[in-house]
C-alpha cells in the first residue's frame, strides 16, 4: 500500500487496462528466456511447498496481482496455522508457487503482523514481495531522470523515515545508527537486481512489462485506461509516456505524505525515490524480501485517485516479470508422473539428504553473520590488496589464512565483507562460513559451525552429499551431527578434487570452547600433512583476538606457504593503512551525524578534528563515542569544545558513560541481565514479556500482562542501553563480546583488593552482572511464566504440534526449553543451597514435572521437539525430575508420586538413573546410586540397578560415556557398574568412548578394567585410529591387551611406530 494514498473507493477494484504499445527488444529476448519456463501440473502437496509470498494492503492492489497468476489453486485445500488472521488466495506465476497474503488493513504495523502470520503458515517461503501503490519523488536524485506517475519503483533498501525521536520546536531526528536502520536485500535478490539494471535487462523488462499490460484487458472486467498526461498534475505537458521502472531507495513509514516541502527534505536526506506505508513491516521477517509499487501520486497535496488503478496494474507487470527471472534455491517436487518413474532408491535417498540437511541446520548462520555492520566504502582495502591475502586466494591448493587483531579493529566486519562481495560462491567456488560468540552456547561450539558449513555446503552443492557421506550419516544416526570427526571427515570427503574451491571462514576463533578450537588445530595439522596426496582445493579463512593460546595451538601450521597476517599489522606501512581507514569510517559517520544534528560546516569540521587527534583510535571506540555524541540534541560549537575535551579513553570508559545515562537503571540492569543470560537470542516481542514478568510479580496469565507496543518498546531499549544493545531481525543482542566482558565477571576472577576497589570507585557497571543473578532472573521469569492459567487449563489442540501450539504464545518456546537451564546456573533450592526461597522454588519444580497435569504435558512436549527423538510415553513424574537433575526435589515426592526407583519408560525402557547419567547429572546420579531409607517412602526396599538394559541393549554407563560425561562415569564404576557388556550392535563402553575420540575416557575405562578381548577387529580399528592421532597413552593401555601385533601394518602399510611419527 503506497504510503501517501488512501484507499480507492470500492468501486475501483474491477479494473481493465488500455496498454501503450509493446517495445520490440530481441536482443533482450535473446539473452532473457524466463519467460519460456512452464510451471508444474502437479499441485503442491502442502503450505510446504510454496515459496514466494505477495503481500498487498488494498483490494485494487491484489486484484490485479490474482489476475496474473497463471494458474490458480484451490485455497480451502491447504488453510492455514491456527492464529493466523490473514486471508490467502494460492496459485502458480512463473514457474513458482505463489500465496497471496490479502492485508486486513493499510501500514507498516498491519504488514509485521500479516507477515508473523504468513512465516507461520507457509515456513518455506524464500522471497516476499509488498506489491502495490505508491507516491513518488518527481525524479530520481541519483541518476537526475524524470519519475512518471504510472512507472514502477523497485526497493534497493528501505529506509523507516519516521523513525526517530521528537524534539522541542518542532525538530525531528531520524534514528540513523545501522542497530536502527533496515538491512539491505540479500545477496542473491541484490544479484537479480544488478542484473535487471543492466542495459539489456532494463530492455528486457520493459519488453515484459509491456507485454503483461497487453494481456490484462482480456482479463479484468472493466477499462481502466492509462489517465494520461492531462491528469499528471506534475508533467501534464509531457506527453503520454509509456510505464518505466526505477530502481533505489523507498521511504517507509506509517504516515501518510502530503507535504512537497517534507517530501523534498526526506528525498535531500535520505536519497530515496518512493513513498509507501508497508514493506518496513514485511522487511524484517523475510530476508529475502523487495517492495514493487506503481507511482500513483508524487507524494503530496495533490492526489489523484484515478491514478491508483493503473499503477496498481503497472506493479503487477513488474512483479510477474521479476518472478519469471527468479531461480527458488531448491528445485520444485517432481510431478506426479515424475514421481511414478522414480525408483524406490532414489526417493529414499532424497529423504535422507533431507533428513540430513535438518539435522545439520544447528544455528541460524545466517542471522549471525548480519548481526555485524557492512563496511563503510572505502575500508577493507588495505586487506584486500595485500600480498598475503590475494597469494591465499589465487592459489589452486589446500591452504590456511589467519587473520588476528585487537578487539574492535573491525575482524568481522572484514569477514562479512570477503563473504558477501570478495568471495562469494561462484560456479567455481562454494563459500562457507560461521561467525563464533561468546554470547550463546550454540555459537561457541566448533561442532555446531561444523554442522552449519557442511548445510550451506551441501545446500549450494547437493551433488556434494555423496552415497559414503549417506551411508555414514546412517551407521550413526544423530550422533553423526554431534562428532567431530564425523562432521571433520565428512567434510573432507566432500571436498574431493572435483569439488572446486570450497573456502570455508571462520570468524572469532577465539570465542569458541577452548577443547573445540585444539581439535580444529589438530585437524588442520593432519589436513596439511596430507594435502598433497588429496588433491583438493579446501581453504580455510580464520580471524581471532591475537591470544598467546591461539598462537601456540597454530604454530605447527605456520610453515611455509602457510600465510599469517595479523590486521593488527607488523609493520609501520600495515599500521598507516589500517590507521587510514579507521579516518575515512571516522569521516564518513561525522558526516552522518552532521546531517542528523543539521551542524554547520564549521561544527562539523571541529568534531573531526577533535577525533582525529585522539591515539589509537578503534572502530568499535569511534561507535560508541560517536553514539554518546549523537543523543546530545542540543549541540553548538561550545558543546562539541566541552565534549571532545573529555571523550572517553577507553571503550570500557564509553560503556560506562553510555549506561550511566540511562533513563531507569533498574530496567537497564534487568534487560542486561535477560540478554548476557538467555541460552539463545530473544526476540523484541519475548523480551517484552520477559521485562514485564521481571519487573512486576503476580501475574496469573497472559491477560494479566501490560505489554508495551513493539515499535515503542523497541524505542525504550534504546533509551535503557544505548548502543551496547543491538537489535538485527527483530532479535536482541549485545553490540560486541567485549559488552560481555565489560559487564560480567570471568570465572574464578582473582586481583590485589586495591586495584578492585578503585575499580569499583570508578566504574559502575563494569563486572556489575553476576551469572548467578543474572540466571536467577531468567529462572523466576521462566517459572511464573509457565505458571500462566492457560497452560494449565486450557486443553491443548491435538490437531496442533507442540512448535505450532507455542506460536500462538509468545515465550512459550523459550521457556519450556530453557527454564531449568536458568535453575540450575542460578543454583537455587539445588543440593547445599537450602533455604526458604529455594523450598519455594523446588516446590514450583514439582508442580511443574508432575506428569499427570496439562502443564506438564504441554512444556514437556515442546521441549522434546528439540530433542529429535520420539516423545516417551509413561514418562513418570520421577523420570521427569531426574531427567533434569533436580535432585532435591527427589526428597520432596510424596509418597503416593508414582512407581518404584527403576520405573522405566515406554518407549526406550530406560530408568531415572540412565536418564540422569546421559544428561551428566552428577548429584542426582549419587543420591539414585546411593539410595537409603530417609528420603522417599514408597520405594524404601528398593536399589537403583546400576546395570539396567534399555531397548537397546545399554545401561546407564554407555550413555554417560558417550556424552563424555567423566564425573558420572567414574561414580558409576566406582558404584560397580559393568565394563563388558555389549549392546544391539555388539559396541561396549570402551569401544565408544575411543570411537568419538575421548581418549580420556578410553583411558578412565581402560585403568577400570575394561575388556578389550571380545572384540579384535574393533580393538584393531580403534588402535590404529588413536595412533594415528598421536595418543601414546591409549597406544599403550590398548597394546597391553594382547591381541594386536606392535609390528602389525595398516592398509597403508604403515606400522603402529610408523603412525605415530608420521
Amino acid at each position: 500500500m503506497n504510503s501517501d494514498k488512501e484507499p480507492a473507493s470500492s468501486e475501483s477494484t474491477r479494473i481493465r487496462i488500455e496498454p501503450n504499445k509493446a517495445i520490440n527488444a530481441h536482443s533482450a529476448h535473446d539473452l532473457h528466456q524466463p519467460s519460456q519456463l512452464q510451471w508444474n501440473n502437479s499441485p503442491p502437496r502442502d503450505r510446504s511447498d510454496f515459496e514466494i509470498a505477495i503481500i498487498c494492503a488494498l483490494p485494487l492492489e491484489a486484484s490485479v496481482v490474482g489476475e496474473l497468476f497463471d494458474r490458480r489453486y484451490d485455497d480451502q485445500v491447504y488453510g492455514k496455522a491456527q492464529g493466523d488472521s490473514n486471508a490467502y488466495s494460492t496459485g502458480v506465476i512463473g514457474n513458482h508457487n505463489v500465496v497471496l497474503v490479502h492485508m486486513p488493513d493499510m501500514g507498516k504495523v498491519a504488514a509485521a503482523t500479516a507477515a508473523a502470520c504468513l512465516h507461520s503458515s507457509f515456513q518455506n517461503i524464500q522471497l516476499a514481495l509488498t506489491v502495490g501503490i505508491c507516491g513518488a519523488a518527481p525524479f530520481d536524485p541519483q541518476s537526475g531522470k524524470d519519475i512518471h506517475i504510472g512507472d514502477v519503483v523497485i526497493s534497493e533498501g528501505l529506509i523507516q523515515y519516521d523513525l526517530g525521536r521528537q524534539y522541542p520546536n518542532n525538530i525531528f531526528m531520524r534514528k540513523d545508527t545501522p542497530r536502527d536502520n533496515l538491512p539491505r536485500p540479500r545477496p542473491k535478490v541484490r544479484a537479480v537486481l544488478a542484473k535487471l539494471k543492466t542495459k539489456q535487462g532494463l530492455c528486457w523488462l520493459q519488453n515484459k512489462l509491456s507485454e503483461h499490460l497487453k494481456v490484462l484487458p482480456q482479463k479484468l472486467t472493466e477499462t481502466a485506461p492509462q489517465p494520461g498526461a492531462i491528469e499528471d498534475e506534475l508533467f501534464a505537458n509531457g506527453g503520454v509516456t509509456n510505464p518505466t521502472t526505477h530502481f533505489g531507495l523507498i521511504a517507509s513509514g506509517d504516515t501518510v505524505m502530503k507535504s512537497e516541502e517534507d517530501r523534498d527534505f526526506i528525498i535531500s536526506r535520505d536519497g530515496v525515490i518512493a513513498f509507501e506505508m508497508e514493506g518496513a513491516g514485511v522487511w524484517e521477517k523475510f530476508p529475502h524480501s523487495l517492495v514493487i509499487k506503481g507511482v500513483c501520486d508524487y507524494a503530496d497535496s495533490h492526489k489523484n485517485k484515478k491514478w491508483q488503478d493503473y499503477a496498481a496494474t503497472t506493479a503487477a507487470a513488474v512483479t510477474k516479470a521479476f518472478l519469471e527471472h527468479w531461480s527458488t534455491d531448491t528445485p520444485r517436487a517432481p510431478s506426479s508422473d515424475a514421481r511414478a518413474k522414480e525408483s524406490e532408491e532414489e526417493r529414499t535417498r532424497r529423504a535422507k539428504e533431507i533428513e540430513i540437511l535438518k539435522m545439520l541446520y544447528r544455528s541460524p548462520y545466517l542471522d549471525q553473520k548480519d548481526r555485524n555492520l557492512d563496511r563503510i566504502r572505502g575500508t577493507c582495502e588495505w586487506f584486500v590488496s595485500h600480498r598475503l591475502f590475494k597469494d591465499w586466494q589465487e592459489r589452486k591448493s589446500t591452504r590456511t589464512l589467519w587473520i588476528s587483531a585487537d578487539p574492535g579493529c573491525g575482524k568481522s566486519v572484514l569477514a562479512k565483507y570477503l563473504i558477501d562481495h570478495i568471495l562469494p560462491s561462484t560456479d567455481f567456488r562454494t563459500t562457507c562460513y560461521f561467525f563464533f560468540k561468546d554470547d550463546f552456547d550454540n555459537q561457541r561450539s566448533v561442532i555446531i559451525a561444523l554442522c552449519c558449513i557442511l548445510h550451506q555446503l551441501f545446500t549450494q552443492r547437493p551433488a556434494l552429499l555423496s552415497k559414503t557421506i549417506i551411508e555414514r550419516f546412517q551407521t550413526t544416526g544423530e550422533e553423526f551431527a554431534r562428532s567431530f570427526r564425523e562432521l571433520w571427515d565428512a567434510l573432507l570427503c566432500a571436498a574431493d578434487e572435483n569439488a572446486g574451491e570450497i573456502v570455508c571462514v571462520l570468524d572469532a576463533i577465539d570465542e569458541c570452547e577452548d577443547d573445540g578450537r585444539t581439535r580444529l588445530s589438530q585437524a588442520l595439522r593432519e589436513l596439511y600433512s596430507t594435502s598433497t596426496k588429496r588433491g583438493s582445493n579446501l581453504k580455510f579463512l580464520l580471524t581471532s583476538r591475537p591470544y598467546g593460546e591461539i598462537r601456540q595451538g597454530f604454530r605447527p601450521l605456520d610453515l611455509p606457504g602457510l600465510p599469517i597476517i595479523h590486521l593488527s599489522g607488523e609493520s609501520d606501512d600495515e599500521m598507516k593503512k589500517i590507521s587510514l581507514e579507521i579516518d575515512i569510517f571516522i569521516k564518513a559517520k561525522v558526516r552522518n551525524i552532521g546531517r542528523q544534528l543539521r551542524l554547520r560546516d564549521d561544527e562539523e569540521d571541529l568534531l573531526l578534528h577533535e577525533l582525529m587527534r585522539v591515539p589509537n583510535r578503534t572502530y568499535l571506540w569511534v561507535r560508541l563515542t560517536l553514539d554518546l555524541i549523537e543523543s546530545d540534541v542540543n549541540i553548538d560549537k561550545s558543546k562539541i569544545v566541552k565534549i571532545t575535551s573529555n571523550l572517553p579513553t577507553t571503550v570500557d570508559e564509553a560503556y560506562e558513560r553510555i549506561l550511566s545515562k540511562s533513563r531507569n537503571l533498574e530496567e537497564a540492569r534487568k534487560l542486561l541481565q535477560i540478554v548476557v543470560a538467555a541460552e539463545r537470542p530473544l526476540t523484541l516481542e519475548e523480551m517484552n514479556l520477559a521485562m514485564a514478568l521481571a519487573l512486576r510479580d503476580g501475574h496469573q496469565s497472559y491477560d494479566d500482562v501490560d505489554l508495551k507496543p513493539v515499535e515503542r518498546f523497541r524505542e525504550e531499549i534504546r533509551d535503557l542501553c544505548g548502543l551496547i544493545v543491538t537489535i538485527v531481525n527483530s532479535k536482541i543482542y549485545l553490540l560486541h563480546q567485549t559488552v560481555k566482558e565489560f559487564l560480567v565477571p570471568a570465572m574464578n576472577r582473582s586481583g590485589d583488593t586495591k586495584n578492585l576497589i578503585q575499580m569499583k570507585d570508578r566504574y559502575k557497571w563494569k563486572h556489575s552482572l553476576r551469572p548467578l543473578d543474572s540466571h536467577s532472573v531468567l529462572a523466576t521469569i521462566c517459572l511464573q511464566h509457565l505458571q500462566f492459567q492457560e497452560f494449565g487449563l486450557e486443553p491443548q489442540d491435538d490437531l496442533l504440534t507442540p512448535s505450532e501450539y507455542a506460536n500462538n504464545y509468545v515465550f512459550l518456546d523459550y521457556s519450556a526449553k530453557n527454564w531449568f537451564i536458568h535453575i540450575h546456573e542460578s543454583q537455587v533450592g539445588l543440593e547445599g543451597t537450602k533455604t526458604q526461597r529455594g523450598e519455594d522454588q523446588t516446590k514450583t519444580i514439582l508442580k511443574l514435572c508432575d506428569a499427570d497435569t496439562r502443564r506438564c504435558q504441554t512444556w514437556l512436549k515442546l521441549y522434546w521437539t528439540g530433542t529429535n527423538t520420539a516423545f516417551p510415553t509413561e514418562f513418570a513424574t520421577f523420570l521427569i525430575i531426574s531427567y533434569f537433575g533436580f535432585t532435591t526435589a527427589i526428597g520432596y515426592l510424596p509418597e503416593s508420586a508414582g512407581p518404584g526407583l527403576n520405573w522405566r519408560d515406554g518407549t526406550y525402557s530406560r530408568t531415572a538413573l540412565s536418564w540422569a547419567a546421559g544428561n551428566g547429572f552428577t548429584h542426582t546420579v549419587d543420591r539414585l546410586v546411593s539410595i537409603n531409607n530417609t528420603w522417599w517412602g514408597a520405594i524404601l526396599f528398593e536399589r537403583a540397578d546400576i546395570d539396567a538394559i534399555d531397548m537397546n541393549g545399554r545401561t546407564p554407563l554407555f550413555y554417560a560415556v558417550w556424552n563424555r560425561h567423566i564425573p558420572v562415569v567414574e561414580l558409576l564404576l566406582n558404584a560397580g557398574a559393568r565394563v563388558d557388556i555389549e549392546d544391539d550392535i555388539g559396541g561396549t563402553p570402551l569401544s565408544y568412548a575411543i570411537c568419538s575420540g575421548n581418549d580420556d575416557m578410553a583411558k578412565l575405562l581402560l585403568k577400570k578394567g575394561a575388556q578389550a578381548d571380545s572384540k579384535e577387529s574393533i580393538i584393531r580399528t580403534l588402535l590404529f585410529a588413536s595412533a594415528k592421532k598421536g595418543d601414546r597413552d591409549v597406544v599403550e593401555l590398548l597394546l597391553e591387551t594382547g591381541i594386536v601385533d606392535p609390528n602389525e601394518k595398516d592398509s597403508d602399510g604403515l606400522t603402529l611406530l610408523l603412525l605415530q611419527r608420521y
